[in-house]
């Protein structure tokens, strides 16, 4: 599984112009749980090649946090053609994610 980086909101954008399926992770070095969660992600997107990640540090990407008003880490974001289909923060429910990504990536 392959992270992209973004910390400009016009590097986001021609990421989700090119891809249809993307997942912003939001994250921050000093965060115990964003590096809990990051196994398990990882081992849930295995099964989902359509997904596109993209990984975004609070810190660093100011103007991408501040366009989608996140303020806590992790949060993951799952887009669909450039729409914000589902939010998750702190406690992340990856039942509830999975079921999100699994009904967008079958309309690829």
């Amino acid at each position: 599984m392959t992270f992209l980086n973004a910390k400009e909101l016009d590097e986001l954008q021609q990421i989700m112009d090119s891809h249809p399926l993307v997942l912003l992770y939001v994250t921050s070095e000093d965060c115990g749980v964003c590096h809990a969660i990051l196994p398990r992600l990882q081992n849930m997107l295995v099964n989902y090649e359509q997904v596109t990640v993209v990984k975004c540090s609070l810190n660093e990407g100011s103007e991408i946090t501040g366009q989608y008003l996140i303020m806590t880490v992790p949060t993951l974001c799952l887009f669909f053609e450039g729409k914000e289909i589902f939010r998750t923060s702190r406690f992340i429910d990856f039942a509830q994610l999975e079921r999100q990504i699994k009904l967008f990536s079958e309309n690829l």
